[in-house]
């Protein structure tokens, strides 16, 4: 998912279809970690479903890369869940390392 998310954000500006693409990827990605929550008493905010939720927002809002590539943009919609979902990540590394010392993403 997080190859995924870097590369929408390298692509956004200079491949429309690559982005669109990636981020349909990382959807996928964020469906599938979702079977796996953190625990509530690590994570009480619930930062975690809320980032995976607006990874998957993120890649419905794109519409297909054949779309927005024949539009020639990634839709605004995408772009505020990309921005969205980067707070939630900040918030849910920043809630982990103060409760278990660890920030599990790097």
């Amino acid at each position: 998912m997080e190859g995924s998310l870097s590369l929408f954000n390298q692509e956004a500006s200079t491949s429309t279809y690559a982005a669109v693409t990636s981020l349909h990827a990382a959807g996928m990605a964020a469906q599938l970690a979702g079977r796996w929550p953190i625990p509530e008493c690590a994570d009480p905010a619930g930062h975690w479903a809320a980032f995976l939720d607006d990874v998957t927002a993120e890649a419905a809002d794109a519409g297909t890369p054949a779309q927005a590539a024949a539009q020639g943009y990634v839709p605004d919609a995408a772009v505020s869940d990309s921005q969205q979902a980067q707070s939630a990540l900040q918030a849910v590394s920043a809630e982990l390392k103060s409760r278990i010392g660890v920030n599990p993403f790097g």
